[in-house]
C-alpha cells in the first residue's frame, strides 16, 4: 500500500469504445481506486460505453489531455500511444506501463525513463516485455481479477449441459462449436463482435448458461458466476477448465500461451466431453477466493509507491529526450520502412474494403447474387465460391455474409436458395444466423438438385444496428464435395445456391 495519502492517477487506454479486457479493467480500477480513497482520471481518445459508466459514477474521462486539471501523481499507462502522450504532457511525473498483449504493436512497451515499472498481466506478456528490453528488475506480474459484486454465482449446474453460450471476437472456430454442440444436443448461442452482437451486461446473461466458449478475462467472469468454461478463441483451442490445469492456465490469463490447439470438432467434443459440475464449482470458489478487482487495484497501488519512490530518473534530462526523438522517429510514417501499426492500418483498411457494403437495400427489391456491381449491397465474406451469374454456391460447412438492411420498424428477409442434393446425399440441412441469433433452421430432402427454394427470416427491429449491418452466419453441416460422391469432379464442399434476395416490411 502507498503511504503518500491520497494520489491521483491518470489512467491511458486507446479506446473506450467497447468492452475488451483493456476496457473492462480501466473501469473496474478506476472504480477501485475510488473506494479505497485515491482520484482516478481516465484518459481514451475513443470513448464509448464504459466512459459513459464512468462519468456516472463520477470519474473524469477525458478525451484531450488539455482537458485534464490539477496534478497528476502517476501515470497508469495502458497501450503505448496514450502512454507516451501522457509522458509528455507530464514529464516530471513518474509512471508505470501495463502490457496486456503479447503480439499487438500498441501493446510495445514504451522505454522512458520516466516509466518506472512495467506490469505484466500474464506470464506470456511479461516474457514479451523482456525481449523488448525491459529490465527484469522492474517488472511485474499482476493477474487480472473479475468484479465479484457484478459476476455472482448463478444456479447449480446440470449433470449435462443443455445451454451453452460462444464469445466471439472473431469468427474461425465458430462452425467446429456449433458443429460440436449440435452433436452433444447442446443449444448454442454467439454473442461478440464477429456476429455483430455485444452483450451490454453479461454478468445478467451469463448465469442461463451452463457452457461458455471464451478466453483471458471473460474466462475468469464466467468461471466467477460458477458456469463451466472451455477455453478458446479463433487463435486456438485449450480446452476444460479443470483443477488440474487451473494454476497454469491462471497464469497464461487463459489466453495466447494456453491456446495451442487448432479449433476442431473433435477437439470441441473432447472438451465438452470433460464437462463436470463439481469441477466448475470447484473453479468458481477458487476465482472468487482472489479477491477480484480490489485485490488487482492493491497490487496497482504498491507498483505506484514503488515507482514514486524511485527518484534517479529525474536528473538524466538528455536521456528523457533521447527516449522521446526515438519514439517519434520509430512511429513515425515511413515509405521506405514499414512501421508495425502501418502494416496493421493496411491490413485493416482492406478488411473493410472486402467486408463492408456501402448501400442500404431497398424494401421490395429484388437482388442477384450474380448480379454485376451486387458488392454494393451484399458481401460475401466467407466460405463462398465465385460468382456464376445466376448466383454463388456454399463451399464450406460455414459461410458468412454482410449486408446493410432497410430503414423498418421491423424486417423480413427473403433468400432464394438451392440446396446441393444427389442420389447418395439425400438431406442438406441450413441454419442461419442473424447478428448472433439463431433465425432459421431447414431440412432440404431429396435426390436431386430441384427447384429454388424461399427462406424467410423475421427480423426484429432491436436486432438491427442504427448502421443496420447484418451479420449473416449459414451452418451447413451436410456439406458435401460432388467429387467425393462420384458425381463429378467439382471439389468444392456444397452446401446451398444462394440466387437472390429481397427485403419486405414485417
Amino acid at each position: 500500500m502507498v503511504s503518500q495519502g491520497s494520489l491521483s492517477v491518470l489512467i491511458t487506454n486507446l479506446i473506450l469504445s467497447g468492452r475488451s479486457g483493456t476496457e473492462i479493467v480501466v473501469g473496474n480500477l478506476a472504480r477501485a481506486l475510488g473506494e479505497l480513497g485515491h482520484r482516478a482520471i481516465v484518459y481514451s481518445p475513443r470513448p464509448g460505453p464504459i466512459a459513459h459508466e464512468l462519468r456516472a459514477a463520477g470519474v473524469p474521462v477525458i478525451t484531450e489531455l488539455s482537458e485534464a486539471h490539477g496534478p497528476v501523481d502517476i501515470i497508469h499507462g495502458h497501450h503505448l500511444p496514450t502512454t507516451v502522450a501522457a509522458l509528455a504532457r507530464w514529464p516530471e511525473t513518474p509512471a508505470i506501463f501495463v502490457g496486456h498483449d503479447a503480439v499487438a504493436w500498441h501493446d510495445s512497451p514504451p522505454l522512458f525513463p520516466q516509466v518506472r515499472r512495467y506490469v505484466a498481466v500474464d506470464d506470456t506478456v511479461a516474457g514479451r516485455l523482456l525481449e523488448s528490453g525491459v529490465d527484469a528488475s522492474r517488472l511485474s506480474v499482476v493477474l487480472n481479477q473479475p468484479d465479484l459484486d457484478r459476476f455472482v454465482l448463478g444456479p447449480p449446474l446440470p449433470e449435462h449441459p443443455r445451454r451453452a453460450l460462444a464469445f466471439a471476437k472473431n469468427e474461425g472456430h465458430l462452425g467446429a462449436i456449433r458443429r460440436g454442440c449440435e452433436m452433444r444436443g447442446i443449444a448454442l448461442e454467439v454473442a461478440g463482435p464477429a456476429v455483430g452482437r455485444l452483450l451490454e451486461a453479461p454478468e445478467r446473461v451469463l448465469p442461463a448458461f451452463d457452457l461458455v466458449f471464451t478466453s483471458a478475462l471473460s474466462a475468469l467472469e464466467a468461471m466467477a458466476c460458477g458456469r463451466g468454461v472451455i477455453v478458446c478463441d479463433g487463435r486456438g483451442l485449450a480446452g476444460w477448465v479443470s483443477p488440474s490445469v487451473f494454476p497454469h492456465w491462471r497464469r497464461l490469463n487463459f489466453g495466447l500461451g494456453v491456446l495451442r490447439a487448432p479449433v476442431t470438432v473433435e477437439g470441441v467434443l473432447a472438451a465438452i466431453d470433460n464437462y463436470s459440475a463439481a469441477e466448475a464449482e470447484a473453479m468458481a470458489a477458487r476465482v472468487r477466493s482472489d479477491g477480484g478487482f480490489r485485490t488487482q487495484a492493491r497490487a496497482y497501488l504498491a507498483e505506484y509507491a514503488a515507482a514514486m519512490a524511485d527518484q534517479g530518473w529525474r536528473t538524466d534530462v538528455e536521456a528523457s529526450r533521447a527516449a522521446l526523438a526515438g519514439y517519434v522517429q520509430e512511429w513515425s510514417p515511413s515509405e521506405t520502412t514499414p512501421r508495425p501499426w502501418m502494416q496493421e492500418r493496411d491490413f485493416l483498411l482492406d478488411r473493410v474494403d472486402a467486408g463492408l457494403v456501402a448501400e442500404r437495400c431497398a424494401l421490395d427489391t429484388r437482388y442477384g447474387l450474380g448480379d454485376p456491381g451486387v458488392e454494393r449491397w451484399l458481401r460475401p465474406l466467407s466460405g463462398f465460391s465465385s460468382s456464376e451469374g445466376w448466383g454463388r454456391w456454399t463451399a464450406a460447412e460455414t459461410a458468412l455474409l454482410v449486408m446493410r438492411a432497410p430503414r423498418a420498424r421491423a424486417l423480413h428477409l427473403h433468400f432464394t436458395v438451392m440446396p446441393f442434393l444427389a442420389p447418395t446425399h439425400t438431406r442438406q440441412r441450413l441454419s442461419v444466423e442473424v447478428n448472433g441469433m439463431l433465425l432459421a433452421e431447414h431440412a432440404f430432402e431429396g435426390d436431386r438438385i430441384g427447384d429454388p427454394v424461399t427462406v424467410t427470416l423475421a427480423i426484429a427491429a432491436a436486432r438491427v444496428p442504427d448502421d443496420g449491418l447484418l451479420w449473416i452466419h449459414l451452418g451447413l453441416p451436410d456439406a458435401v464435395s460432388p467429387a467425393s460422391l462420384g458425381v463429378s469432379d467439382d471439389p468444392r464442399q456444397l452446401g446451398v445456391a444462394l440466387a437472390e434476395w429481397r427485403f419486405s416490411a414485417g
